[in-house]
């Protein structure tokens, strides 16, 4: 979206947030927090979020909570939970990272965790999270029960062992070489070409865009889709690591794709077509993992 003023966006936001507490309900994240409202300013959207315990322990039992869940998020994914939500909201609503914001909070407790986009130098935006109030004291000893988070986000990552061939340059090209192949010759049934926008490569950071295309996860519908790809790179006790998400949506249109700012557009995970998604994202990165284990 192009970043005017947001507030004359209001219901497209406001439209987007929805998705956003369907993807919260259907997830573990849903058995404790809940959308509580949107606000929208001229530079930035913020999503309130509120947790599902009450009482005088409300806070320490959302901080017992937020520490658990993040813990088994990376125990399944080796990725971080706060990214993963932050993710989802400027996915969703087409938005940098720097202009989203969520705030988890606990009814009667000053406690609250904010996460947010950070920008460092010119281009790179990092999720970051802080807590407030009351952070200080302890949860007293309170334990709460968190169920695998593998459906939060579509996600997964590869090590890959310490060979002559695996290297970051031999990586980062493979990695590149590998979608470039994957999406250059698809398209649409009418006129279009896939658009791959691979201009997010920072550091060991990729982030691939691919648009104009069609009957790639549903293959019986003439849809639009968006696929959005992000990856990284990183030095691992047995070699390099690479961890990855997959998030895409789909949308109508006879002749021309639907804008990125439309309600035309769909994500995937929140629709009746995720277990197609599903299916799609572990074929993709089971044929990257081979690409990659060949080098």
């Amino acid at each position: 979206m192009a970043q005017g003023d947001l507030r004359n966006d209001l219901s497209f936001f406001q439209n987007r947030s929805k998705d956003y507490d369907k993807w919260l309900s259907g997830n573990e994240l849903g058995r404790f927090l809940t959308l509580e409202k949107v606000d929208i300013y001229s530079d930035k959207v913020s999503l309130s979020l509120v947790s599902r315990y009450t009482g005088e322990r409300s806070g320490d039992s959302l901080r017992a909570a937020w520490a658990e869940l993040r813990k088994a998020y990376y125990m399944t994914s080796k990725q971080d939970l706060h990214v993963a939500m932050l993710s989802k909201m400027a996915f969703q609503m087409n938005l940098s990272l720097d202009s989203t914001e969520i705030i988890i909070h606990s009814i009667g407790s000053q406690y609250y965790i904010k996460i947010f986009g950070e920008k460092e130098g010119t281009w790179r935006i990092t999720p970051r999270w802080e807590e407030f109030g009351d952070v200080g004291l302890g949860s007293g000893g309170i334990r709460i029960q968190v169920g695998q988070l593998n459906t939060v986000f579509q996600n997964g990552n590869i090590s890959l062992g310490e060979k002559p061939a695996v290297n970051l340059p031999n990586i980062r090209r493979a990695i590149r070489s590998f979608f470039r192949e994957n999406y250059e010759k698809k398209g649409t049934d009418w006129i279009w070409k896939a658009k791959i926008d691979s201009t997010s490569e920072l550091y060991n950071d990729f982030t691939y865009t691919i648009t104009r295309i069609s009957r790639e996860i549903i293959k019986s519908h003439n849809f639009f889709e968006l696929h959005q790809i992000d990856i990284t790179v990183a030095e691992g006790n047995d070699g390099l690591e690479i961890t990855w998400t997959f998030q895409a949506k789909y949308g109508g249109g006879l002749l021309l794709p639907p804008r990125d700012d439309s309600n035309d557009y769909h994500d995937f995970e929140t629709s009746d077509y995720k277990e197609y998604f599903n299916k799609y994202q572990a074929s993709l990165f089971k044929k990257l993992e081979n690409h990659l284990k060949r080098l």
